[in-house]
């Protein structure tokens, strides 16, 4: 409501220059009086005062609202970009973030406040008829014929934007992608190949990039060439009416100055509508973003650190009519410590992602203590669960703020702490600024091997209850893989329990039970012992076959 109001004013006060012209020439230029001349000067001058400030806080009412819908839809957004890569993402979800962005740009930009001021057209149009109806029409014409601009605008570059859009995308992921696997591209002699793919996708993305300019800046400019050619028609007939004695000459200025305001808001709705369908499609996109899950906590519920109960959960996507992941069912006590083995695509990641949270289940629960992670509060979940996945990334920031997960209230005893369990704090003593090192994509440039060992720390961080590691010594050196056994050992000891994805076997000497996945499903869980039994009724898995299978 309030920037309805600061529009009409706006639009009002943009009339002072007309007003001013036809007092200067009609009365000013006859009479010749100085003081007059003066006080409309004056009072000009405060009036523009007065629109400016009037502007300033329409724009910045404009650029609040863009930050209360964005605040309104930044969590929601943020959750659908984190799944993206998950096997839950719908199409809108790589573009989560990039939607909303363009709806909060698009409300509190110029062309939101130029469709604001479309309403007021017909008011300026009114004034021009109220001078000389010819001049009127004249008038109507030329907002006819720009607003037939602007909807042969959109019919011609919809479709060409959307095919844009794609191509950018592509172009995008197919460079992501050449960075992310350097190493392999380089080592196997395929820089000449990806390049000439890469060089191919940016190419047809600049080609569509062109076309939709062309096609914009084709519109803009025909719009802009005729609306300043009818103003100067606009003058022209004025003119002509003044030497007919049908209007003066302050009234001729006037109406062209008034015809120029009318046509405007046209002429910018006209500019920005790249802008404008861009968001149009955004919102259409977050409109349909499902509504978010209540997140009821009446209660904080305590932690005891006592069990971690798996019951019959299925997840993924549906593979032949079954879910991805299906009947995984177990319980763990404080202190246990489960190796999670089988072959590769058994659904062993699947199920560690289900269990920390990371993908929603399509049934069964994970409870811990008895209850499912989603009622416990924020900082609970990161007293119950460490997470160490398959391919470790740091985020932008220093190590010490990796390790202690970015939690502001953690201390430097705590952060060592969790070092010390990864054996990597002589490793980050040697680094140019210690813990302040930056890392991330500007930061500086670590080993797999050191990456996973600070990933490790940053899992151990507090010591959770549920330590959860996805292939965590896949790319440790002989240390490492000490070090690791110490965590281990550290985080047993702490009463955690430990779930432990991994291909060699000679982790298993520090576990008491193993699950065994096969074929996303569940074949075998319970004592080391057991899984190792010829002829137990489970499953016939001597340490051969373990050694085959992992």
């Amino acid at each position: 409501m309030v920037l309805l109001l600061t529009s009409a004013v706006s639009n009002i006060l943009m009339l002072t220059g007309s007003l001013f012209m036809l007092q200067v020439y009609d009365r000013v230029l006859v009479s010749k009086s100085i003081p007059t001349l003066v006080s409309l000067t004056i009072i000009t001058a405060a009036l523009f005062a007065v629109y400016g400030i009037v502007e300033v806080v329409r724009s910045r009412i404009a650029a609040g609202i863009g930050d209360v819908i964005e605040d309104s839809f930044r969590t929601q957004a943020h959750e659908r970009a984190s799944l993206a890569l998950s096997p839950f993402a719908e199409p809108s979800d790589r573009t989560a973030t990039a939607d909303l962005a363009a709806v909060r740009g698009f409300v509190g930009g110029p062309a939101a406040l130029a469709i604001l001021d479309l309403p007021w057209v017909p008011f300026y149009l009114w004034i021009v008829f109220s001078i000389h109806a010819t001049l009127g029409w004249i008038a109507v014409a030329c907002a006819a014929l720009i607003t037939g601009i602007l909807v042969l605008n959109q019919l011609a570059t919809d479709r060409g934007n959307s095919i844009n859009a794609a191509d950018q995308r592509r172009s995008s992921d197919l460079a992501s992608t050449i960075v992310t696997n350097w190493r392999s591209i380089r080592s196997m002699a395929m820089i000449d190949a990806m390049s000439v793919r890469w060089a191919q996708a940016d190419f047809e993305a600049q080609e569509s990039r062109r076309k939709s300019v062309g096609r914009t800046t084709s519109f803009t400019t025909t719009s802009k060439t005729v609306r300043m050619f009818l103003q100067s028609l606009i003058l022209a007939v004025g003119a002509y009416l003044v030497i007919r004695g049908e209007m003066s000459s302050g009234l001729m200025l006037a109406s062209s100055v008034v015809t120029s305001r009318a046509l405007a808001p046209i002429e910018q709705t006209v500019g920005t509508w790249k802008a404008t369908s861009l968001a149009r499609a955004a919102w259409k996109c977050i409109r349909q973003w499902p509504e978010p899950e209540p997140r009821n906590q009446p209660v904080t519920i305590p932690i005891e650190r006592s069990s971690l109960a798996v019951r019959a959960i299925a997840t993924g996507p549906l593979r032949g009519g079954l879910p991805l992941l299906r009947g995984v069912d177990f319980q763990l006590r404080s202190g246990d410590a489960v190796a999670v083995i089988g072959p590769s695509g058994a659904g062993k990641s699947i199920a560690m992602n289900s269990i920390v949270g990371a993908w929603k289940l399509i049934s069964g629960e994970v409870l811990f203590d008895g209850s499912p992670l989603d009622q416990y509060t924020g900082s609970q979940r990161a007293q119950l669960i460490g997470y160490l996945p398959q391919q470790v990334e740091l985020l932008a920031g220093t190590i010490g703020e990796n390790i202690a997960r970015f939690d502001s209230t953690a201390t430097s005893d705590e952060i060592i702490e969790a070092a010390r369990y990864a054996d990597v704090h002589n490793l980050i003593k040697t680094l140019p600024d210690g813990y302040a090192t930056p890392v991330g994509a500007s930061g500086v440039a670590l080993s797999g091997g050191q990456q996973q060992r600070i990933g490790l720390a940053r899992a151990m961080f507090r010591m959770p209850f549920c330590i959860v590691l996805d292939e965590p010594n896949s790319s440790l050196d002989q240390s490492g893989e000490i070090a690791l056994s110490n965590a281990l050992a550290a985080a047993k000891e702490h009463g955690s329990i430990v779930l432990l994805v991994s291909h060699r076997t000679a982790i298993l000497e520090h576990v008491n039970k193993v699950l065994i996945l096969n074929n996303g499903g569940m074949q075998f869980f319970g004592d080391k012992e057991a899984a190792f039994r010829e002829g137990n009724g489970v499953v016939s898995f001597n340490r051969k076959a373990a050694r085959d299978v992992a």
